[in-house]
């Protein structure tokens, strides 16, 4: 649910923890609101991995991979597919 401190829970995690936090909003990675595509998801996860130790925080995660309409239909899955690769393993590294 909105509002009740996810955010700030993990920004006081990085502090405690002395890491570098990442926040993204999940419903930047949708291509109706921003231009973004599965390039821009690899970006993001190989700035966390130069910045590790780091919390890479997703809000919204729940809105990926959202709603498909017909004509971003192959790059919803695009951006998912990558989602999913990058997230793949991302505890161990």
């Amino acid at each position: 649910p909105p509002g009740i401190g996810k955010t700030y829970l993990a920004k006081s995690l990085a502090a405690e923890c002395k890491t570098t936090f990442i926040s993204v909003n999940a419903w930047g990675f949708q291509p109706k609101y921003l231009n973004y595509n599965e390039k821009s998801v690899n970006s993001i996860f190989e700035l966390a991995r130069q910045r590790q130790p780091c919390i890479l925080f997703i809000d919204d995660i729940d809105g990926l991979p959202g709603q498909r309409y017909d004509s971003e239909s192959e790059l919803y899955q695009r951006i998912t597919q990558e989602f999913l690769i990058q997230t793949e393993g991302t505890l161990c590294e």
